[in-house]
C-alpha cells in the first residue's frame, strides 16, 4: 500500500474543504454604497452585483443614476432619495431588486448572517423629489416603509411599468398628489400594510392602466385624495384597480372642464362627501356595466374594498351630486346610492341635467331635486 504524505493529503483535499467553508462564510464582495451616488460616481449600479446601502444615498439634482437589469441593492435602513433622474431598466427575467438587507431571496446571504428573510419596513424606500425623475421597468421594491413611508414615494415625474411594490409596512406606492405621472402600468401592489396606492390625484387616474393588488392591509384600490381635475378627464376601468375607484375628499369639476366615467367604472365615497359640478359631468353607462356612484360600505358593487368584512351602506353616507347654474350633468345607465348627508338629493341640479335610464336608490332625501331654474333638456 502507498502511502501518501500527510502534506499531500492536505493539499489535495482538506485545502478545497476550507476554502468553499471560507467562501461560505465570507459570501462574494459586494459595493458599499451611501451619500452622492450617480453614473461616474459610484454608478451606472450593474448586472449581477449586490450592492449594500451604508448610508442615505441621494441622486443628485442635474445627475442620472441607471441601474441595470438584475443589479440587488440591499438597505439595513437607509433610503434612496432621487432629486435627479433615477432609470431603472430592469427585464421579465431579470429585473433590478431594491429590498432589505436581511432578504436572502435576492443575492442570497450577502450580510453573512445566516438564513434570513426581509421584513416591512426594515428599510424606508425610495423617495422621487419635487424635482426628480424615475422611470423604471421590471423593478422590484420590498420590505420598505420605515417611518410610515410608502415603498415608494413620488412628488416628481414617474413612470413605472411591469414593477412589483411589495411587503412595505404602509402603502405601496404614495404619489403625494403629484400630477406628473407619466404612466403606471402593468405594476403589482402586493402585501403591503395599508393601500395599494394613495395620494392619487382624480386628473392622473388615466395615467395608470392594468395594475393588480392583493394582500393590501387596508384595501387594494386606488386612493384618490385629490378630486378637483384641472383638465378633462376620462375614467375607465382599465386605469382602476379592480374597477374600483376610492375618493376621500370633497370633488369640484370646475368650469370648462369635463369629467367622464366609461362604462363599468365604480366610485365609492369615503365619507361624508359630495361632487360639485360647475362643469361638465358625463356617467357613460351601458346596460350591461353602468357607472355606479355609492359609498365604501356598499359590498354589492366592487365588492368588500375596504376589506371589512360583508357590509352595506346606509341611506345619507355621503351627500351627493350637486350640479350648480352653468354646470351640466348628462348621465345614462348609472345608479346612485345611499347618498343624501345634508338633505341634499342624489342629484341636486340648477344646471342643465340629462337623466336616461337610471337609478336613483336609499337616498336619505328626495333623490333628485331640481330648481326652478334647472334646465332639464
Amino acid at each position: 500500500m502507498i502511502r501518501q504524505p500527510i502534506s499531500i493529503f492536505l493539499l489535495r483535499f482538506v485545502a478545497p474543504l476550507l476554502a468553499s467553508l471560507a467562501f461560505a462564510a465570507h459570501p462574494a464582495a459586494q459595493i458599499s454604497l451611501s451619500g452622492s451616488v450617480f453614473d461616474g460616481s459610484g454608478g451606472p449600479l450593474l448586472t449581477g452585483q449586490i450592492y449594500h446601502l451604508t448610508g442615505n444615498v441621494t441622486v443628485p439634482t442635474g445627475q442620472t443614476l441607471t441601474v441595470q437589469a438584475g443589479a440587488i441593492v440591499k438597505s439595513p435602513s437607509f433610503q434612496i432619495s432621487v432629486a435627479g433622474s433615477m432609470i431603472v431598466q430592469g427585464t421579465a427575467l431579470d429585473p433590478a431588486i431594491f429590498t432589505s438587507l436581511e432578504d436572502d431571496s435576492a443575492g442570497g446571504d450577502s450580510n453573512g448572517n445566516g438564513p434570513s428573510s426581509g421584513s416591512p419596513g426594515d428599510w424606508v424606500g425610495i423617495s422621487v423629489n419635487s424635482s426628480g425623475t424615475l422611470m423604471a421597468d421590471h423593478m422590484v421594491v420590498r420590505y420598505a416603509g420605515m417611518g410610515s413611508a410608502g415603498g415608494l414615494n413620488n412628488q416628481g415625474v414617474l413612470s413605472l411599468s411591469n414593477s412589483t411594490v411589495q411587503d412595505s409596512l404602509f402603502t405601496g406606492l404614495r404619489l403625494n398628489m403629484s400630477q406628473s405621472i407619466l404612466g403606471v402600468t402593468g405594476c403589482t401592489f402586493q402585501d403591503n400594510g395599508s393601500y395599494a396606492v394613495e395620494g392619487v390625484r382624480l386628473d392622473v387616474v388615466p395615467a395608470f392602466s392594468n395594475n393588480t393588488a392583493s394582500g393590501n392591509g387596508l384595501g387594494d384600490y386606488m386612493r384618490i385624495q385629490h378630486a378637483m381635475p384641472a383638465m378633462d378627464t376620462t375614467i375607465t376601468t382599465a386605469n382602476l384597480i379592480g374597477g374600483v375607484a376610492v375618493i376621500t375628499a370633497n370633488s369640484t369639476i370646475p368650469s370648462g372642464v369635463t369629467l367622464r366615467m366609461e362604462a363599468g367604472v365604480v366610485v365609492k365615497w369615503a365619507g361624508n362627501l359630495r361632487q360639485t359640478v360647475d362643469g361638465t359631468l358625463e356617467l357613460a353607462g351601458t346596460v350591461a356595466n353602468p357607472v355606479v356612484y355609492t359609498v365604501l360600505e356598499d359590498d354589492d358593487y366592487g365588492g368588500d374594498t375596504n376589506k371589512d368584512g360583508p357590509s352595506s351602506g346606509v341611506p345619507g353616507a355621503w351627500q351627493g351630486i350637486l350640479n350648480n347654474n352653468g354646470g351640466a350633468v348628462n348621465a345614462n345607465e348609472s345608479i346612485l346610492r345611499y347618498a343624501g348627508s345634508g338633505f341634499l338629493g342624489a342629484i341636486q341640479s340648477t344646471g342643465v341635467l340629462t337623466l336616461t335610464n337610471s337609478t336613483l336608490s336609499d337616498s336619505f332625501t328626495t333623490p333628485l331635486k331640481l330648481a326652478l331654474s334647472a334646465q332639464v333638456p
